[in-house]
């Protein structure tokens, strides 16, 4: 009985005349009147904790503040790492039992992200792709001339480099004098 407030007693007709009613640690009484009367018990709410679980894909880690919050409270995921020859690819928070995602919002992309805790046990999966590597023979100095190589529109020219499958690679050949 620990969880009821309080009860109200109330005249069993279309008057609902109300009875006092004491509390005596868990329990409480009343008089029996000389009418049949209800029962009303008034329950307190639990605060619900529910579950939040971590889901990588790939290699990486990252840090979510709790392991248990109650429904409108916020999570915060941070410090998403992806381990050396992989990079961060997208984060998600599901609904355990569903496939239903829960918003998030994001307050540094790949990094730190919070979500409200709904009414239900949750899974945050974090994908991470391993990187390929971009090799050039000699070190990028080939008989005959140089070259370089740059993953994306906005990458910066290297010797050598990572990327993701299907990911756009550029390479910039600059042959020597004396060659065609």
């Amino acid at each position: 009985m620990s969880n009821i407030n309080y009860i109200k007693v109330y005249k069993y007709d279309d008057e609902k005349r109300e009875i006092d009613v004491e509390k005596e640690g868990n329990n409480f009484k009343f008089k029996m009147p000389d009418f049949d009367v209800e029962v009303v018990a008034i329950y307190k709410q639990l605060d619900t904790m529910y579950s939040i679980g971590k889901t990588i894909y790939g290699e990486g880690t990252l840090k979510v503040d709790s392991e248990r919050k109650k429904i409108g409270d916020i999570a915060t995921v941070s410090d998403i790492e992806a381990s050396e020859g992989y990079t961060f690819a997208k984060i998600e928070v599901i609904k355990e039992g569903t496939s239903e995602a829960v918003p998030m919002t994001t307050i540094i992309e790949g990094s730190v992200y919070e979500f409200v805790m709904p009414k239900t046990n949750v899974q945050v999966k974090t994908y991470f792709k391993e990187m390929k590597s971009i090799k050039l023979t000699d070190d990028g100095k080939a008989k005959g001339g140089t070259y370089k190589v740059r993953v994306g529109d906005d990458g910066e020219w290297e010797e050598s480099a990572m990327s993701l499958a299907d990911e756009t690679i550029y390479v910039d050949v600059t042959k020597n004098e004396n060659y065609n």
